[in-house]
């Protein structure tokens, strides 16, 4: 797998721009330094042969074990491109999550001081809103799971992809493709349980780029959270026990689970969670990787690209103003 990954980034163009890629953390404590090593993993693989700093951000401004810098330092850290994370939301509307302040501040300033930015999941949903007035839509129940998502249109960001590939996705709301077509955002994958996966729109000086799923997200990243969803219910802080992740767990590991569940629902009791440490085994290996790497392998291509260009305008400015 990994010669194929690093064929993919050959591919991905040979810009020798040095990139700064600034990454956003919104995870809460218990879940960033798992995120954080998953963007590592990721766009480390995506470089391949390419130089890349990456700088770890906390929109918060509290003080956080992983040691990430607190955001105001990012206004002047000279970041090509930036990554921003999501988080679980907190209220019905994204204007009135405690984030949305810092995350429309960080919008302004993104469009105007990024070459391009990524906005996964919660992140993508406070853009849409800052840029257009797009409002997410709560989806019923969390849309959780490996979700085969086709590609809808052609793009730089998914030139050398297959026609279709796998996505985990891991949230309770969405953005709709007529509102995000209606607003002149280009969708570049999608699928229809997940509706749109990637969509992108030039903001002011920046590509914006939308993602609904999670390619960075290791090969147990659902479990942990079906298992935090339980343990949730079992403690009375959540009214509905979870759904197993679709397409996620074989079919031995989900009969076991299932089972688990209907044990649990005939008595519920705190204990019962010690049951599922032994009931569930993660899958040995993500199989969405490979395809994660192409697509941040593109946008670390593209953004060397326009870094080149813009360079070598302002060289040849310099040169005409002397």
């Amino acid at each position: 797998m990994f010669a194929q990954i690093s064929e993919v980034c050959a591919k991905a163009g040979s810009a020798n721009a040095r990139l700064t890629i600034g990454i956003v953390n919104n995870m809460p404590p218990a879940a960033k330094k798992n995120t954080k090593a998953e963007f590592s993993a990721l766009l480390n693989a995506a470089a391949h042969e390419r130089s890349v700093n990456l700088r770890f951000f906390d929109v918060s401004g509290a003080p956080q074990e992983s040691a990430d810098e607190e955001l105001p330092p990012l206004w002047d850290a000279g970041v090509d491109g930036l990554i921003v994370t999501g988080t679980e939301p907190q209220t019905a509307h994204m204007s009135d999550e405690p984030s949305w302040p810092a995350l429309a501040a960080l919008v302004d300033w993104a469009s105007e001081q990024t070459i391009s930015t990524v906005w996964s999941c919660l992140a993508a949903q406070a853009a849409v809103l800052r840029v257009d007035g797009l409002k997410r839509q709560f989806l019923g129940e969390k849309l959780s799971g490996v979700f085969i998502c086709e590609k809808w249109s052609e793009h730089t960001l998914t030139a050398d992809a297959p026609d279709r590939w796998l996505v985990p996705h891991s949230r309770y709301n969405g953005l709709a493709e007529d509102t995000l077509l209606a607003k002149g955002y280009q969708i570049l994958s999608g699928g229809p349980r997940v509706g749109p996966d990637l969509f992108v729109k030039p903001v002011d000086r920046s590509l914006f780029v939308m993602l609904q799923g999670h390619p960075e997200y290791g090969a147990d990243c659902l479990l942990r959270e079906y298992r935090r969803d339980i343990r949730r219910f079992l403690l009375g802080q959540r009214p509905t026990y979870p759904r197993l992740p679709d397409g996620y767990f074989d079919e031995a590991v989900a009969g076991k689970l299932l089972r688990l569940r209907e044990e649990i629902l005939a008595q519920p009791k705190p204990e019962q969670f010690a049951a599922f440490e032994t009931a569930a085994i993660a899958p040995s290996h993500a199989p969405w990787f490979a395809d994660g790497v192409r697509l941040y392998a593109r946008w670390l291509s593209y953004i060397a690209q326009v870094k080149t260009e813009r360079q070598n305008l302002s060289a040849d400015h310099h040169l005409v103003a002397s």
